[in-house]
C-alpha cells in the first residue's frame, strides 16, 4: 500500500495539506504496529477523527478500515486496523445508508 495515494479532505487549505498529510501517515503507521488509543492520536493531531476518515477511505480501496474496538473508564476509544467486511465501520455505514 502506497500512502502517496491518501488524499486529504478537499476542504483542507493548501497551506496545511503538508502537515496534515504527515499526521494521517504517523496515524497510520501507530495502526499498523496495533491498537491505538484515543489519547495517543490527540497527541499525533488534535483533529485525529478528520485523519481517520480520510484514511479509511484510502484504505477500503484494499478491503480493510479503522474500527474502535474499545473504551476505557476515561472515555478513550481504542482504534485498530480491520477487515472491512464485517467491521463495525461497515455496519454504521450501512445503517447510515452510506456507501463504502
Amino acid at each position: 500500500m502506497w500512502l502517496n495515494e491518501l488524499t486529504l479532505n478537499p476542504s483542507v487549505p493548501e497551506e496545511d495539506e503538508r502537515r496534515l498529510s504527515r499526521q494521517a501517515i504517523r496515524i497510520f503507521y501507530e495502526l499498523k504496529k496495533g491498537p491505538v488509543w484515543t489519547n495517543r492520536l490527540v497527541a499525533i493531531g488534535r483533529q485525529y477523527n478528520a485523519r481517520i476518515y480520510e484514511i479509511r477511505q484510502w484504505l477500503a480501496k484494499y478491503g480493510l478500515t479503522i474500527d474502535k474496538t474499545g473504551r476505557d473508564v476515561q472515555g478513550n476509544y481504542r482504534y485498530e486496523l480491520a477487515e472491512l467486511a464485517g467491521s463495525k465501520y461497515a455496519e454504521t455505514m450501512k445503517k447510515k445508508g452510506r456507501m463504502l
